[in-house]
C-alpha cells in the first residue's frame, strides 16, 4: 500500500475502493437457475441417448451377421450366430477340428466354439435392449439348424431356452428371419435376413 508524504513528513493514506460482493441470496438464485438448466438439458438429451443405444445395437447385430456369413463362405464351413435373449448378447460359433479347442461336441463329432476374433467374440448389447426373433413359417430351415441349437447348450454360459441361432451355410445362405431390437420405451429396429442370399439389412425404423 502506497503512502504519500505530506509537508510534515507524515504518511497520508490514499482513498480506498470498496468492491461489493454477492449476497447469499444471489448465489442461491444463481445455483438454482444452473441446476434447473442442467435438468432441462438432461431431459432433452435422454431420448437421443436411448436412440443411440438402439442404433448401436442394430449395427452390432448386422456386423455380426455379415461376419458370420463371410466366415462361412471364406472357410468353406458353417457358421452360427448365437443370440442370448435372456442376457442380450451375440456371438459367432464355428466347428473346430482341434480337440484341444474348448467347445461342445455334437453327435457328428465336430466341436463348435465361439470365434475369438473381434467381430466374432461374445458381445453384450447395451443396457435396456431386448431381442425377439421371428422365423418365416414358409422357409425350409437348414438341416444344421437343429444341430446348431443342440451344440450351443454348453458353448456359452446362459439358459439354452433363451438362446436363438441363425446358421449360415458354405454358400452363405441362411433362413428368412426378422430380428427385432426393442428399447425400454418400446422403440424398435427391425433387421431382416434373406434365406437365399444370406444378406441382412435394417428393414425399418419404428418409433
Amino acid at each position: 500500500m502506497r503512502f504519500r508524504m505530506n509537508d510534515r513528513g507524515h504518511g497520508r493514506r490514499s482513498p480506498q475502493r470498496f468492491v461489493r460482493g454477492f449476497t447469499m441470496l444471489e448465489l442461491t438464485v444463481v445455483l438454482f437457475i444452473m441446476a434447473l438448466m442442467s435438468g432441462v438439458v438432461a431431459i432433452s438429451i435422454w431420448p437421443a441417448m436411448d436412440d443411440a443405444r438402439l442404433r448401436s445395437s442394430a449395427s452390432m447385430v448386422i456386423a455380426t451377421l455379415r461376419y458370420a456369413r463371410s466366415y462361412a463362405v471364406a472357410h468353406h464351413t458353417e457358421a452360427t450366430v448365437l443370440f442370448d435373449t435372456g442376457h442380450p448378447s451375440v456371438s459367432v460359433l464355428a466347428p473346430q477340428t482341434d480337440e484341444t479347442y474348448m467347445g461342445t461336441a455334437t453327435d457328428s463329432g465336430e466341436t463348435w466354439s465361439v470365434i475369438t476374433t473381434q467381430a466374432g467374440r461374445l458381445r453384450s448389447l447395451p443396457d435396456g435392449i431386448t431381442i425377439t426373433m421371428t422365423r418365416s413359417e414358409t422357409t425350409d430351415l437348414n438341416a444344421t439348424a437343429g444341430a446348431a441349437t443342440d451344440m450351443t447348450d454348453g458353448a456359452t454360459a446362459g439358459d439354452s431356452e433363451n438362446q436363438e441361432t441363425i446358421t449360415f451355410t458354405t454358400l452363405g445362405q441362411a433362413e428368412d428371419v426378422s430380428i427385432t431390437l426393442h428399447d425400454a420405451h418400446d422403440k424398435q429396429r427391425v433387421i431382416l435376413v434373406d434365406a437365399i442370399t444370406g444378406q441382412c439389412e435394417l428393414l425399418s425404423d419404428t418409433p
